[in-house]
């Protein structure tokens, strides 16, 4: 047995599996490990203690934990255990059809003592977004970082919102909460769910774990072409409410919430999201548009917006390949995405001194390069954060620039 069990916990540090039953049906098996030693950077290099779900025990903890996705009709498995040195934890699969044994509900079910293990196992019905969680003192394991998202995709991975739902070319997870720095300073034994919560007055307001300029995360800022359908599943994992508030030229059309189908879908340039809810978004643009997404994190007893947060959007044109290679990609950049160094030529036919410029996503000058004559430049990217970037310079009045990936 032990020996069966060792084999098991190898293959899951590897790779999800993916088995197909003589019905036709896929059995799922995933892991997590559930860790309570580790930290987490803020966006101004502020360190707080994190707990965390993580894919390998080795692995450094990270927020929000580790993404689950399956396809709808999919049996899944997901081997859970604890590495951590301090208390019991659950996974409760918030919105999942589960059964009382795998609902995570530490009295209904049970909680998982340190260094021991279980197998949650559920059926995927319903194509949507969902959220896991720690149960086990819950109001304090989730401040501390023990959540995230389990993806249920439509059957046989197709680009649609459900089975035979509404197509799109692009798909973003938006999972949202805040940190009270004092709670992660001053963490009080939550193993039996007795303890007194402190006030929560939270000071840092998140997206996918990121705030302010880390808002500019690939997996986060969304940059599109023209009349591109882009899907935006958005959870919220906080205490507060959170509205997002978008440009109206995207067309925000909500078309599900809390993993089911709307019987009809509606259009909001404002959303509110309260804890725990989760809706599908799709957006699009006719034409092209830098913009950013606000989103107002609201103390639900009083109605006062305690934080703003902004996501950067950027929609470009989807001109013809003539064009394009005219005007946008006159900058040529090669590695795109990149990682350390990236090597820009511009394909114009007179070539004064210029400067090159590298922005943000929410149009922040990162660097100046002052250039002259012909050849090919090279620049070190290595200590910029990964994150999606435009190269620009204005040449004799024409603003010339592209996209630069750094992941």
């Amino acid at each position: 047995m032990k020996l069966i069990i060792f084999r098991i916990i190898l293959s899951f540090n590897i790779c999800n599996c993916f088995i197909s039953t003589s019905f036709g049906q896929r059995l799922v098996v995933d892991s997590l490990f559930l860790a309570n030693t580790g930290t987490h950077e803020l966006w101004d290099k502020t360190q707080i203690a994190l707990y965390s779900f993580i894919s390998t025990p080795k692995q450094s903890v990270y927020l929000p934990g580790k993404t689950i996705e399956v396809e709808e009709g999919d049996s899944v498995h997901i081997y859970s255990r604890s590495i951590s040195n301090d208390g019991f934890h659950t996974i409760h699969l918030h919105g999942l059809d589960v059964d009382t044994e795998n609902d995570g509900e530490p009295l209904t079910s049970f909680p998982i003592a340190p260094y021991n293990s279980y197998t949650y196992k559920f059926l995927a019905k319903n194509a949507g977004t969902y959220i896991y969680h720690c149960h086990v003192g819950d109001v304090m394991h989730v401040q501390m970082g023990m959540y995230g998202l389990v993806i249920v995709k439509a059957k046989g991975g197709k680009k649609t919102a459900w089975t035979d739902g509404p197509a799109y070319d692009k798909s973003f997870s938006w999972l949202s909460s805040e940190v009270d720095k004092f709670w992660h300073e001053n963490t009080p034994n939550a193993m039996m769910n007795d303890f007194r919560i402190p006030v929560y007055s939270p000071n840092y307001f998140m997206i996918n774990g990121k705030s302010q300029q880390q808002l500019n995360d690939t997996g986060t800022a969304i940059i599109a072409e023209t009349n591109q359908k882009i899907y935006l599943r958005i959870a919220n994992i906080g205490f507060y409410k959170h509205q997002f508030i978008f440009p109206s030229r995207l067309n925000p059309e909500v078309i599900d919430s809390d993993g089911r189908p709307l019987p009809k879908s509606y259009i909001a340039d404002t959303l509110n999201v309260l804890p725990g809810e989760r809706y599908g978004v799709m957006v699009s643009s006719s034409s092209s548009l830098f913009e950013k997404v606000k989103v107002n994190f609201i103390d639900m007893n009083n109605q006062v917006s305690k934080g703003i947060e902004e996501i950067p959007i950027n929609v470009v044109n989807n001109v013809s390949i003539d064009k394009k290679s005219k005007y946008q990609s006159s900058i040529q950049i090669a590695p795109n995405p990149a990682q350390e160094t990236i090597r820009i030529s511009l394909n114009i036919p007179s070539k004064p001194p210029y400067m090159l410029r590298i922005k943000d996503l929410f149009g922040r000058t990162i660097s100046e390069i002052y250039c002259q004559g012909v050849g090919i430049k090279e620049i070190d990217v290595a200590s910029l954060p990964r994150a999606i970037y435009i190269i620009e310079t204005n040449i004799n009045g024409i603003i010339y620039s592209e996209k630069l990936i750094l992941d």
